[in-house]
């Protein structure tokens, strides 16, 4: 008995060192088409069944001028910041190989190691484009519990199809219909309305100038604004290079025809797979979200954060070893003032 012992810890300890090294490689190798993903801000939260988000909906108090000296001051004043909450979203992945497929291999250690590996790599990319999808889009199984960014299809969503101060969803617990006035806590949106040619260039630049404004505001009230990236469909983004290639100027050999329009002021532009064929986004597709990477972004739990566990038997009823990726995490923001959304620009 004590020889299977040590043949068993022998052998964790020869996967262990090996596959570590590959954990280390696997970020940097699948991350990269990964193109929402590989943005996001993350913060640590330690401790607490919930998460925890900070959110301003009003001043701390209002200003007394005084004319005799003798005026009374207001003294109304209210906190600062209330409370959200949102549950965690703990969602685990297996990578594993069965004892007939290593007798099947022989005594080839490394054959064995180069097949857990490989499938080490898929369900890391599958678990990486399930988190992505489950951010952007929702509605995706096992991963319930993580808030989207897509808000028409998804009440609890963080960008709606709906003007400003009409918007209804359940942000982290607090509906937006009791703060229609709090424009912060309310996306920007514009209808395209499947003609481009015509609202395409005029709405994208007032989604420009409307968060521009609200950025300003945000930072006077203190509030975190950061990175803005605006994310499109590809026929978004060639209908876009058509608006603007008539303003195009070369100035020198290196000017390229072919080249994509991949700014827009101060934001990068990239291809994603947007909200199109839900509920809602089917007759009326997302065809942009801009999003600001500091108001809306993960919250992780650092030591459950895509983290792989040990190498271990299944269980002893199944010749199969296994080895989990874990993640613990939930996308937070009570600021979507300076993200937004433009529908229906599908159509020239």
């Amino acid at each position: 008995m004590a020889g299977g012992n040590v043949s068993i810890t022998r052998r964790r300890e020869y996967y262990g060192a090996v596959l570590d090294k590959h954990e280390a490689k696997l970020e940097s190798m699948i991350d990269f088409p990964l193109r929402y993903l590989k943005r996001v801000q993350e913060e640590s939260w330690e401790a607490g069944e919930k998460v925890v988000i900070p959110a301003k909906f009003e001043r701390h108090a209002t200003s007394t001028e005084f004319d005799s000296g003798w005026e009374k001051i207001n003294l109304d004043v209210s906190p600062i910041v209330d409370t959200l909450e949102e549950r965690w979203c703990d969602v685990v992945r297996p990578a594993a190989i069965s004892g007939h497929e290593k007798r099947v291999i022989g005594t080839n250690k490394q054959r064995k190691l180069d097949l857990f590996k490989e499938r080490m790599d898929d369900t890391w990319l599958g678990f990486k484009a399930e988190h992505q999808e489950a951010a952007v889009i929702g509605g995706v199984s096992a991963w319930s519990n993580l808030i989207p960014l897509n808000g028409s299809d998804q009440t609890t969503g963080f960008l709606e199809a709906a003007a400003q101060g009409s918007q209804t969803n359940t942000i982290h617990g607090q509906s937006r219909a009791t703060y229609t006035g709090a424009l912060h806590f309310q996306n920007w949106y514009a209808d395209i309305g499947s003609v481009f040619s015509a609202n395409g260039l005029h709405d994208l630049q007032e989604l420009q100038v409307k968060t521009k404004k609200l950025r300003l505001e945000a930072m006077k009230n203190g509030a975190r604004v950061g990175k803005q990236v605006l994310y499109v469909s590809d026929n978004f983004l060639l209908f876009l290079k058509r608006a603007t290639e008539v303003r195009e100027m070369y100035v020198d050999r290196e000017g390229n025809p072919g080249n994509l329009v991949l700014m827009f002021g101060e934001w990068e532009i990239d291809l994603l797979d947007l909200p199109q064929a839900g509920t809602n986004t089917t007759a009326n597709p997302f065809s942009a979200i801009l999003v600001d990477h500091a108001a809306i972004r993960t919250q992780k739990k650092p030591d459950f954060f895509y983290k792989w566990s040990e190498v271990y038997n299944l269980a002893p009823q199944y010749d199969v070893e296994v080895k989990l990726l874990h993640t613990m995490c939930q996308q937070v923001g009570a600021m979507a003032g300076t993200s937004g959304v433009l529908i229906n620009g599908e159509v020239w």
